[in-house]
């Protein structure tokens, strides 16, 4: 058994966690972004080390645009901590604290708003960072479980073996 009281801190970690691509979904992320450095790149080099038509756009005409993705890309970032403290704030059942226990066939979660004692078998997937473990219902919604409630290492260990079971650990 251990006890858990969720800081505000851990539940932005755990909306960074969740949000955080798969390593095939970043491998293509990072693969476009390189496409597009690159294609630029080649934009300045061809306009400005061969003769061009007078009336060719310049590649300065797309920066407007670059513009954009990066606006967009900074609020997604202020957006999720936003969202994730505001979540916190507002949920009872996320600062209270409450005892969780495991065995072979469940994980229960006690408190004084709430108490739930899932199957194993229900969870579908698990994610876990230096940090926590995410412990997935479904694809939207899951449990946040800091590693720092784990008294010692054995005991951590033996809540391990359990995710284990659940099946694939999704890389994070």
């Amino acid at each position: 058994m251990a006890r858990v009281q969720l800081q505000e801190s851990d539940i932005v970690a755990a909306m960074w966690l969740h949000l955080r691509p798969g390593r095939v979904l970043a491998v293509l992320l990072l693969a476009m972004s390189a496409l597009v450095v690159c294609a630029t790149a080649f934009s300045f080099w061809t306009y400005y080390r061969h003769d061009v038509d007078p009336g060719a756009s310049s590649p300065w005409d797309a920066m407007p645009g670059y513009g954009v993705v990066l606006a967009l890309v900074v609020v997604l970032i202020l957006s999720v901590r936003w969202r994730a403290r505001r979540a916190f704030r507002q949920s009872k059942l996320l600062r209270d604290p409450a005892d969780i226990e495991w065995d072979d066939t469940r994980l229960t979660f006690r408190s004084d708003v709430a108490r739930s004692a899932i199957p194993w078998g229900d969870y579908v997937k698990w994610k876990e960072n230096d940090r926590l473990y995410l412990i997935y219902m479904s694809d939207q919604q899951y449990h946040v479980i800091p590693k720092r409630i784990f008294a010692t290492s054995e005991v951590e260990r033996s809540f391990r073996q359990h995710l284990d079971r659940i099946g694939a650990k999704q890389r994070a």
